[in-house]
């Protein structure tokens, strides 16, 4: 269904008139991507290259935790696809060691499941990140068909006693699969009966539930594209529950086995301790996923051709 995520966007990037307004004063953002085995450099180097695009911090850094060794013609590669400072950082032990809870198999792959855990509740420890107030995660799939003049920041907010702490899209009526879901809604209800703490009364938490009851499915945030402060997933309570869901005993393993996804915990994480009117989650307008199943990465607007 990224697809359809990508012809919304498109459609309404022709249609919404943006006014030009400056960014959020005071914030200091940064941009971060993880690179595995599963990223397509090239196409990361186009990622990147439509970085111009967001205006409001031109300067901001982008961080890329490594996960993979990179040959130097790699590294090389993207550095040369934007202006902006690019720091590479090595996480490759960090994709080596399991929680206690997991019965690794022989001849099983976990890349995927080790990049989750990272983004979900690891990365967030990185002390590259100390200086940073605000990030914004895209992947070799992101691409930016127009200028925005908040991005890496926030969008605009009306309510100046509530910014935004998190801004993320789910893809209209697409649910995942129940065999990459289960067990997350029952681990956290689990959690907050463990916690003492109530269920939330917000949108998002009801959209979940209705979800979850009716489905056996629940929806993600998008994979490759947020932005968030870094407070929030610094906060005590935000850790503790994605730690239970990412390192405890038994959930960690269906963690692994499932293959959950850091869009679903962190929907699930926003439901739980934010207030709907700090979070954004209508579609960007010019945000583009590039549609890699479907052999469809939008060359003519994914791309510089100038070069």
């Amino acid at each position: 269904m990224q697809i359809l995520a990508s012809v919304l966007s498109l459609i309404v990037s022709s249609i919404v008139l943006v006014t030009p307004a400056s960014a959020a004063v005071g914030e200091n953002p940064a941009i971060v991507v993880a690179i595995d085995g599963f990223t397509n450099i090239q196409e990361l180097c186009y990622s990147f290259q439509t970085l111009i695009r967001a205006k409001g911090f031109p300067n901001a850094p982008i961080f890329a935790f490594t996960s993979i060794a990179l040959s130097v013609d790699s590294t090389n590669l993207l550095d040369n696809c934007t202006p902006r400072p690019l720091t590479f950082v090595d996480v490759i032990d960090e994709h080596t060691d399991f929680p206690a809870a997991v019965n690794v198999k022989p001849g099983v792959s976990y890349e995927y499941a080790q990049t989750q855990r990272f983004l979900s509740s690891r990365m967030w420890d990185e002390a590259v990140l100390d200086p940073y107030d605000v990030i914004m995660r895209i992947t070799d799939s992101t691409c930016l068909t127009f200028d925005d003049e908040h991005l890496p920041g926030f969008p605009y907010s009306s309510n100046a006693d509530h910014q935004f702490a998190f801004k993320s899209y789910t893809v209209p009526n697409e649910l995942q699969p129940t065999e990459h879901v289960a067990g997350i809604f029952a681990y956290t209800i689990e959690f907050l009966i463990l916690r003492g703490k109530p269920e939330p009364l917000t949108d998002l938490w009801e959209g979940l539930k209705i979800e979850h009851e009716y489905e056996h499915k629940l929806s993600k945030f998008s994979d490759d594209f947020q932005i968030v402060r870094k407070d929030f997933m610094r906060d005590v309570g935000v850790r503790d529950y994605l730690n239970h869901l990412t390192e405890g005993s038994p959930s960690a393993d269906d963690f692994f086995q499932m293959k959950w996804s850091a869009g679903t915990l962190m929907k699930m994480a926003v439901a739980l301790f934010l207030d709907d009117f700090v979070v954004s989650d209508s579609h960007v307008p010019g945000v583009v996923e590039k549609d890699f199943l479907n052999h469809n990465l939008f060359e003519r607007i994914c791309r510089d051709t100038t070069q």
